[in-house]
């Protein structure tokens, strides 16, 4: 927008603040880029070379993303094979637990808890 003046002025929307910005007079950039031609083929290298090294930094981060993973994949087979080899916990037969089912139905870690219960009766303080 040009005024009578010759000002050169925008106007902005900041969050719903209207005013109005005058735009500075730019120096003549077309008479210098009309002397050096671009150079394409320094562009090209350096967004090749730009390239390279953002694909470089996501290799590396998903390589150890990987190494992560399977460390704790690992970690997670050798502990499954450990409690498979693992034999397991003798009960005694003269110490008897006795747990009230609170619902009629088993509940899948019943069994569980009586042994670790028998266990920890099993061993005094």
């Amino acid at each position: 927008m040009q005024n009578p003046q010759g000002i050169v002025a925008k106007w902005v929307n900041d969050d719903g603040f209207v005013y109005k910005r005058l735009k500075r007079p730019r120096l003549d950039s077309t008479s210098a880029s009309a002397d050096q031609p671009p150079d394409l083929a320094a562009e090209a290298k350096a967004h090749t070379e730009t390239k390279k090294k953002v694909l470089l930094k996501l290799k590396t981060k998903y390589h150890q993303k990987i190494h992560h993973w399977e460390h704790l994949s690992n970690t997670l087979k050798a502990l499954q094979n450990r409690m498979q080899n693992q034999p397991s916990p003798m009960v005694l037969s003269d110490q008897t637990v006795s747990v009230l089912p609170e619902n009629s139905s088993n509940s899948p870690f019943q069994d569980l808890t009586d042994t670790l219960l028998a266990q920890v009766l099993a061993h005094p303080q």
